[in-house]
């Protein structure tokens, strides 16, 4: 085995006449030289003991060092029949031993008539890529004259009907182009002993020249001849399914229309499976086509009767059911064009696409299909197509931590596993009518409905393991000129495959299938029947019981459980869907409302509407054994919106929903909301204990006050008050620990994600608890942020606001050191107009940087609610300004003015969110529970701390 670090370049490798050194002309590669390019499943332990040398145990080693477990990597070699003592043999066997106990395997005939095909000719081409291409003419030449030799073997029928000449063009271009993106990486090394791309390519016309390559990486000389003989098999058998199936074609998809001869096959249109088959689009003389699918089309015959059923019932739906031909083991299926929607908006055009779309979605949850992308989808004109039935009725394959978050569970099993969740451009409204449509046709019609998912049980359907572009990228970095000189390196490196599923035992069962299809330069398949819990590989291998349930049983159920109450779940997930395709944008305030009077607000009615919130997020949580979780809309690194299970956070996450619902059980007496409380922190002790040895994982979600442990820590603090729970207590020392030890990395310097918000948290948890661990933490977050400050002349963090720049730094710093923490405030602004608490005005009043004025001035409410940068953020500042009046004054008559706007707002239009279409969301800095906290310290100031100033409680167990 060579060591990837040092691929080496091809010896001798100058222009040759002849044969190479020591060899007859009738030879054209050295014997035995194939042996290196047999895989590791391919190779027997040696029956004689040959000696293990240092550089083998070495790579033994170095092997066994990616798995991490030796019992792990005892596993993977015994899948193929070896121990770590047999692998050591075969890494140290030398070729010629190899070779003189191996079977010669059919791609070495391939590669030496190549070889002896070459002819040497002069390279011009400047183009690197065509350059390339033309030392390996012979295995394409090769291949094309196989391929012409066996279509004209099909005899007369297929002649007549098929541009045999067109077809074999297409197919050369095709391969070439395949071939030279295997060889590339290599050839592109090799460039180091020529002096262009053109030079080599001349080289390697020369028999001599290619076979020294060849037998240099007889890896790559396995992988064209494999492919160049798979992609001439499936092209041969395609054109004689086509000859013989074509007048059915022509009946069954064209009209009974003879649409002339064959004259391009348009191979590769997906990815390849089952030895370089894939979908084929084709195209005849008068322009029509037809897609050819290499697998099963009895999912797609199922589906397109499910679409018919639906259009009885209701028809003014007109999905439009994909003709098809249905084969042993393949069909034919109508080609569906692209077609833009035709008309404008008044005639109804678009918003009947996306009803259409909202349909498409709704039948195939209840089929339980996942991966229908957008690919797989064609507009057409006012109907979205599936084009693409391959992946309904799969089975959950979930990881086991989401088994245990009740939140995750139901995403992975929502509507947006379908995958089928529209972009921008939406008309959201009538995506929601069509699915709400066909959700509610089939509850009504249950019976029906399920008889017809009987009509699916031993039907084929894929099941993806992993995402294809894993496996495509896998593919791509596998063809490194070091992993093409010895089959062991590019086994070791598709063991990448083995070590990713060391805790997923479906994906572990499936490795070997996987590395076979790969050594085949295929992307892996597999496939299952809705009524079985088996598996079958590409190879048609059966895995019995390796899935958890058939997935017939899965759908029957959901079916069953189909309700209003669910129903008001999935379009819930499609609205925040759709919410999130827009831009992640900045933290502004938006519109405002105008014409409302502001009511006034005593302190009973923010918390009954407090409690109203309290409700919502209740009613919404999601429910397992021990726990509860809610699904929220979170942005993600500040680039974009994402629909997630909620994490643990405080900004964000469910110790945020948590502390909020406690606030509220202290003020109302209401115990039901403190119980939900207790019940979202069941998962936090068992999450930072899994984190405790995971420093990069630490250092990733950092200190920060909002985003990071500092804010965790804080939140528990609180609730450890709240709730009067002491076992809460070691819950937050062990968050102020991962802190801390996240702190070792500097980060940012900001309130939201760095030293400034742990500052602040730490010192509430130290004041609320008294923990000596919080108050050394932000001793350390102190020194660290006034030593930056100076460095920096005050211009830290991002922008000027209290969230993550020079604002909120110089509040943190203030108490601690006035002189930097005046240095920042004196680089503290605001975008005009921006009102809000993050980066705004409200901000830069609490951090004593900007003059509170405008806050008090008489404005219609913002249309946003939220604490980040929505009204109740604006409001915050108003209540803390109000608290500093001596006797009530501007700000104590503007905080109940805000009140009263504000509780006008929840009333009337509800509580907006501050995430993308202010879709509602449970989250304490954009969501319901950041309102409801707002209401609360709009009505209780004096009995509810703020959250965005870090207070601790008023009254704490440590005080007390």
């Amino acid at each position: 085995m060579t060591s990837p670090s040092d691929p080496g370049t091809v010896h001798g490798m100058t222009p040759q006449p002849s044969s190479p050194p020591g060899l007859p002309r009738t030879e054209v590669l050295p014997s035995g030289w194939w042996a290196p390019g047999l895989a590791l499943a391919e190779r027997s332990a040696p029956t004689s003991g040959n000696v293990v040398t240092e550089h083998a145990r070495e790579r033994v080693a170095s092997w066994r060092a990616a798995y991490g477990n030796g019992e792990r990597f005892a596993a993977r070699l015994a899948a193929v029949g070896l121990d770590e003592t047999g692998l050591g043999h075969l890494v140290a066997e030398s070729p010629a031993d190899l070779a003189a106990r191996a079977t010669r395997p059919a791609w070495v005939d391939t590669v030496e008539r190549a070889v002896r095909a070459a002819r040497p000719e002069r390279v011009g081409e400047p183009d690197q890529r065509a350059a390339f291409a033309v030392p390996l003419r012979p295995f394409v030449a090769n291949a094309t004259a196989d391929l012409t030799t066996r279509l004209a073997a099909l005899g007369a029928h297929a002649e007549q009907h098929t541009d045999l000449p067109a077809v074999a063009a297409h197919y050369a271009r095709r391969l070439s182009t395949r071939l030279v993106g295997i060889a590339s990486r290599t050839l592109v090394h090799e460039l180091a002993t020529a002096a262009s791309a053109s030079d080599l390519a001349t080289r390697l016309t020369e028999p001599a020249g290619l076979a020294a390559l060849l037998a240099a990486y007889p890896v790559l000389a396995r992988l064209l001849a494999t492919v160049s003989t798979d992609r001439t098999d499936a092209a041969v058998e395609l054109v004689a399914r086509f000859a013989a199936d074509r007048a059915a074609i022509v009946d069954a998809l064209l009209g009974g229309t003879d649409p002339g001869p064959l004259t391009e096959v348009e191979t590769g249109t997906g990815d390849g499976h089952r030895r370089g088959r894939s979908v084929a689009l084709l195209t005849f003389a008068d322009g029509r086509r037809v897609v050819y699918r290499p697998r099963d089309l009895a999912a797609h015959v199922r589906f397109t009767d499910a679409v018919r059923w639906l259009n009885h019932l209701l028809p003014d739906l007109g999905l439009y059911p994909v003709p098809a031909l249905e084969r042993d083991g393949y069909g034919w299926v109508a080609h569906v064009p692209a077609r833009p929607l035709t008309g404008d908006t008044d005639t109804g055009t678009t918003a009947r696409f996306h009803r259409r779309h909202g349909a498409l979605l709704a039948l195939l949850h209840a089929l339980h299909a996942t991966d229908c992308r957008a690919e797989h989808v064609v507009a057409h004109g006012d109907q979205p197509v599936l084009v693409d039935v391959e992946t309904l009725f799969h089975p959950a394959l979930a990881d086991a931590d989401d088994d245990q978050d009740p939140a995750a569970r139901l995403l992975a099993d929502s509507v947006q596993r379908v995958g089928l969740l529209p972009g921008t451009g939406t008309d959201d409204r009538a995506t929601l009518e069509g699915f709400r449509q066909v959700y509610d046709m089939i509850t009504r019609h249950r019976a029906e409905f399920a008889a017809l998912l009987g009509t699916f049980a031993d039907v084929e359907v894929r099941v993806v393991v992993r995402h294809a572009r894993g496996y495509l990228r896998l593919l791509a970095e596998s063809t490194r000129p070091e992993l093409l000189r010895d089959a062991l390196d590019r086994d070791a490196a598709f063991d990448l495959l083995w070590t990713e599923s060391a805790q997923h035992p479906l994906r572990w069962q499936v490795c070997r299938h996987e590395q076979a299809d790969l050594w085949a330069m295929d992307v892996p398949e597999f496939s299952t029947r809705p009524a079985s819990a088996d598996l079958w590989s590409s190879e048609g291998q059966r895995l019995p019981g390796a899935l958890p349930a058939p997935d017939l049983t899965t759908a029957r159920a959901r079916v069953s459980a189909m309700s209003d109450v669910d129903r008001r779940d999935q379009e819930w997930i499609i609205s925040a869907a759709l919410a999130t395709r827009a831009p992640a944008g900045t933290h502004r305030p938006g519109p405002s409302r105008d014409g409302l009077t502001g009511t006034a607000a005593p302190p009973e009615r923010l918390l009954a509407a407090a409690c109203g919130l309290a409700d919502q997020v209740v009613a919404r949580g999601l429910d397992a054994a021990d726990r509860v979780n809610w699904l929220g809309i979170e942005l993600v690194d500040d680039r974009r919106w994402m629909v997630l299970p909620m994490g643990a956070g405080l900004a964000g996450g469910y110790v945020g929903v948590a502390l909020f619902l406690a606030q509220v059980a202290e003020l109302s007496d209401v115990t039901r909301y403190g119980e939900v409380a207790r019940r979202a922190l069941r998962a936090v002790p068992r999450m930072l204990s899994s984190l405790a040895d995971r420093p990069e994982l630490v250092a990733a979600v950092g200190c920060g006050g909002l985003a990071g442990f500092g804010g965790i820590a804080y939140g528990l603090a609180r609730l450890t008050s709240l709730l009067a729970d002491d076992e809460l207590r070691a819950t937050t020392r062990a968050a102020v620990e991962l802190a801390a030890m996240a702190a070792k990395t500097p980060g940012a310097p900001g309130v939201a994600t760095g030293d400034a918000g742990c500052l602040a948290a730490a010192t509430a948890v130290h004041t609320e608890l008294g923990l000596a661990e919080a108050a050394t933490l932000a001793d350390l977050c102190a020194d660290r942020l006034a030593d930056l400050v100076r460095r920096t002349g005050g211009r830290v963090g991002t922008g000027g606001g209290f969230a993550d720049g020079a604002a909120g730094v110089a509040w943190a710093l203030t108490g601690r050191d006035e002189d930097a923490a005046r240095l920042a405030r004196a680089n503290a602004h605001a975008a005009p107009g921006d009102l809000g608490w993050c980066s705004g005005l409200a901000g830069l009043a609490l951090a004593g940087a900007a003059d509170p004025a405008p806050l008090l001035a008489e404005r219609p409410v913002l249309a946003d609610l939220s604490l980040c940068h929505g009204e109740l953020g604006v409001a915050e500042a108003v209540t803390v300004l109000a608290a500093a009046e001596e006797r009530p004054g501007p700000a104590s008559a503007a905080r109940r003015r805000r009140a009263g706007l504000v509780l006008d707002a929840v009333n009337a239009y509800g509580p907006t969110c501050g995430v993308p279409g202010g879709v509602s969301t449970p989250g304490l800095q954009s969501g319901l529970a950041g309102i409801g906290y707002g209401l609360l310290r709009l009505g209780f100031a004096e009995r509810v701390p703020s959250i965005l100033l870090f207070e601790p409680s008023r009254s704490t167990s440590f005080d007390r």
